[in-house]
């Protein structure tokens, strides 16, 4: 059982639980909004950790979720005054929705850090970010993602008091964003958060990948292999 090892894995994962909690944001269209925000940020900083130079749509070619955008956001405000009323069930169902997501987003980041490190991703790279975004949405569909899921389910029982305390912050810090809000009035709220949340988001972020290093490094492994036949074919 060996170490995962990667350059950004506090960079990845960070940003994954805080993809994860945007599941919690209440209000329509700022939910999705703030998250597709958050994974290009993702990508942009892999990058800049590279040296590596996107091409404008690059970071949200790479990061955005499959079926990413506003397809389900005329629904979530039918339920929105629902979700209000029955706010203890919805936030159980919820955090299944939070896990989902943030490994799927710790999956992307290893991946995509893993196509910078092959110099597949960039201006002067051999292929394209839509080849590169396809060969990894077929890897992620054909691989197990439950071990980060797990960890994460952990972590967030391990830490419930800050992370619930996490969340609640992002719920009134994004209260004055809407749907026309630009990305830099969401850096803004994301940056805005007080030095005491930040240590226990800190700590929160530090055990989820405590508890990631323990999964077996052949179950990346694996999808780093697949990704390669991929992108070789």
């Amino acid at each position: 059982m060996n170490k995962l090892e990667l350059k950004n894995q506090t960079l990845i994962a960070s940003h994954s639980v805080l993809a994860g909690m945007t599941r919690f944001i209440p209000v329509p269209f700022v939910d999705d909004m703030v998250q597709s925000y958050v994974l290009r940020r993702m990508i942009r900083r892999l990058a800049e950790s590279y040296g590596v130079t996107l091409a404008e749509d690059d970071a949200e070619t790479l990061g955005t979720e499959p079926g990413g955008g506003c397809g389900g956001c005329l629904l979530s405000a039918v339920f929105y005054p629902l979700k209000w009323v029955l706010r203890k069930v919805f936030f159980f169902l919820e955090m299944k929705r939070s896990v989902d997501l943030l490994s799927r987003v710790y999956h992307r980041g290893v991946l995509v850090e893993y196509a910078m490190q092959q110099k597949w991703i960039g201006l002067d790279a051999g292929r394209s970010a839509p080849d590169v975004r396809r060969a990894i949405d077929q890897v992620l569909r054909e691989s197990p993602i439950r071990p980060v899921e797990e960890a994460a389910k952990l972590t967030f029982r391990q830490f419930s008091g800050p992370f619930r305390a996490a969340i609640r912050l992002l719920r009134s810090a994004t209260s004055g964003l809407t749907k026309q809000s630009s990305a830099d009035d969401v850096e803004n709220v994301l940056e805005a958060v007080p030095a005491e949340e930040k240590k226990q988001f800190d700590g929160l972020v530090a055990s989820l990948v405590g508890r990631i290093n323990s999964i077996p490094s052949e179950h990346f492994d694996a999808m780093k292999k697949g990704l390669d036949k991929l992108m070789k074919e």
